[in-house]
């Protein structure tokens, strides 16, 4: 059992802490806004005999020494709690499949001449992230959705650079063919922002401003650039009429459940964007035992890295002590 001078010693600082066993393996890991509120509340005498939450009470009883790492921050303990539960995966804290399972959309607008790609990994290279897809299927389902609306490259640097005429997708209308010239670097951008926005479920204020597009085009007698934006709108209304209107207010949320059945959870996040559904994903863990408000801000944090996809409220079923540091993590 961890020593009641330890316990003495923690500080009623923010960071990260550790419990481990007797043979030095790592049980769990946690962040605190007070290490000495958080991890005491584990061990308290009225926890051990009283604690509904049998996991609490569990996991205290096999702990037998506690480490602990101050931070500036509760914003650097997030950071360094989600470094560590890579490094030591312990066994009672819940973890998303790693970020290379799920695909994520991956528009590369640091480049040119942005392309659209899909990807199991998440790099600081400057591109956009979108998801992460729990069904590769979906993810690349959205892909062809989005050239067909907007035609953006999809080949390698190598490729592009190399490209001496239009290629296949070019012919088949799924791409702009930058790579020889045939579309100016404005006129891409364009094709960019409104393949953002339909990511980001903005669809109303994209056919508003493709409607705009349209008029304007017919204004000056640009017949084809009217026609484009007419195929636009068309392909994006016949989309939203596949999604449920959820919200009249035309609301831009997550909501995010738990339900238990023994030592199995499931997760799951409904993805609403402008008032309508766009996606779902579900998640389960097993053998979890510990109670969804220790697990809730651990989920949050797994999920919401991997994505530049965050609403501006994200609903969830459960409280967690940790709803501070959630809270401006993700704004």
């Amino acid at each position: 059992m961890a020593t009641k001078e330890k316990l003495r010693r923690l500080p009623s600082l923010p960071g990260v802490y550790i419990f481990k066993s007797s043979k030095g393996e790592v049980l769990y890991i946690g962040k605190a806004k007070s290490l000495k509120n958080r991890v005491r509340s584990y061990f308290t005498d009225s926890t051990k005999k009283s604690d509904s939450r049998y996991a609490v009470r569990f996991l205290a009883e096999r702990t037998e020494d506690i480490e602990y790492i101050v931070t500036t921050t509760e914003k650097e303990a997030l950071i360094l709690e989600d470094t560590l539960l890579k490094k030591h995966r312990p066994r009672y804290n819940i973890r998303l499949k790693d970020d290379k399972t799920y695909l994520s959309i991956k528009l590369t607008v640091q480049e040119e001449f942005p392309r659209l790609l899909s990807t199991r990994r998440i790099k600081k290279d400057g591109s956009r992230y979108f998801g992460p897809y729990a069904s590769a299927g979906k993810a690349r389902e959205t892909i062809k959705l989005l050239r067909r609306i907007f035609p953006l490259c999809v080949c390698s640097p190598s490729t592009f650079k190399n490209m001496v005429r239009p290629c296949l997708d070019h012919q088949l209308g799924i791409c702009a063919a930058p790579a020889v010239g045939l579309i100016t670097k404005e006129a891409y951008a364009e094709i960019v922002d409104g393949a953002i926005m339909l990511l980001e479920g903005k669809n109303r204020q994209l056919i508003k401003n493709l409607k705009a597009e349209m008029k304007e085009a017919s204004k000056t007698l640009d017949f084809e650039g009217a026609a484009i934006a007419r195929d636009r709108i068309e392909a994006l209304t016949a989309t939203l009429e596949e999604q449920k209107v959820v919200s009249i207010k035309g609301a831009d949320q997550d909501i995010v459940a738990f339900a238990r059945e023994d030592k199995r959870l499931g997760a799951g996040v409904l993805q609403i964007r402008d008032g309508r559904l766009i996606a779902s994903k579900g998640y389960i863990f097993v053998d979890t035992l510990l109670p969804i408000e220790e697990i809730l801000s651990s989920f949050l944090t797994q999920f919401y890295k991997t994505t530049d996809s965050i609403p501006k409220e994200v609903i969830v079923g459960a409280t967690t002590p940790d709803s501070s540091f959630i809270e401006d993590w993700l704004t």
